[in-house]
């Protein structure tokens, strides 16, 4: 897959941070940019059904630093993020680092209010490799672009900028 734009802009980027890694697991936090390279950033207010012991990794609250409590403090609620990012990213290849995650993640973002992203989500990653860039390549131009964003990694707004950041240097 090759994108080609008569425009000087980026395509869209997206992040998730879970509250885990197992099929349990569940998104806890989102960010995605536009290609104006604006990004929006939202906790995500735990589903009901998502709930469970099981499904908070104590491993994965340390990497991201995302409590529990804030989720239910200050996440939005899953239905209204899904209309948000459809009104926002509709017929857009979005690219993000973690295919299989991430798509986890918004397939069970958008079961919540049993809506389908009107997006689509692909490798960033995959991309590099279809514009020739070789293994070492690409994990070279990943420390540099990571370098060069700073700020935390782990969190969905920081690993958005990361990502933009790739594809530039790509």
């Amino acid at each position: 897959m090759r994108i080609f734009t008569d425009q000087v802009t980026l395509p869209c980027f997206l992040d998730f941070e879970a509250s885990g890694l197992g099929k349990d697991s569940y998104p806890i936090e989102v960010a995605w940019s536009l290609p104006s390279e604006e990004i929006e950033c939202h906790l995500i207010h735990p589903a009901r059904e998502w709930v469970n012991e099981a499904a908070w990794d104590s491993a994965a609250d340390k990497l991201h630093g995302i409590s529990f409590s804030s989720l239910q403090r200050a996440g939005r609620d899953p239905a209204w993020l899904c209309e948000r990012m459809n009104a926002q990213l509709a017929d857009q290849t979005v690219f993000c680092d973690g295919l299989p995650y991430d798509l986890f993640w918004l397939q069970r973002l958008f079961e919540a209010p049993d809506s389908a992203p009107a997006f689509t989500l692909a490798s960033l990653q995959e991309y590099c490799f279809e514009l020739g860039l070789g293994t070492q390549q690409y994990e070279i131009l990943s420390d540099r672009a990571r370098k060069r964003v700073g700020g935390r990694a782990h969190r969905a707004d920081v690993d958005v900028r990361y990502l933009m950041e790739l594809y530039r240097m790509a």
